[in-house]
């Protein structure tokens, strides 16, 4: 989370080790409340994808949750992620427009 915190911060770590723990305590609460930076950013492109796979979704089908389309770190020698937003955009790109 330190890490975190100062890269989000534009500091370098060794400033935000120096912040009292009563800052880093309040900080901490501050992200889980109203998270900034590319952790929003990625909520907001997942809700705008899957509020488009919803819309194009024949009506019996369940709603897609915008968790799916979570970009996350892959890990190493790990496969491409199928639930991501590029495959569902790739997919979308794919289908037959509708009459």
């Amino acid at each position: 989370m330190l890490c975190r915190i100062s890269l989000l911060l534009g500091r370098p770590p060794s400033e935000v080790e120096a912040l009292p723990v009563t800052d880093l305590t309040l900080l901490t609460a501050y992200w889980a409340d109203e998270p900034w930076g590319p952790w929003r950013d990625n909520v907001h492109a997942a809700i705008v994808a899957a509020a488009v796979v919803n819309s194009s979704n024949p009506p019996p089908q369940r709603p897609v949750n915008y968790t799916r389309f979570m970009l996350r770190p892959r890990k190493a020698g790990q496969a491409e992620n199928r639930g991501s937003l590029l495959s569902a955009l790739r997919l979308m790109a794919r289908r037959k427009p509708r009459d």
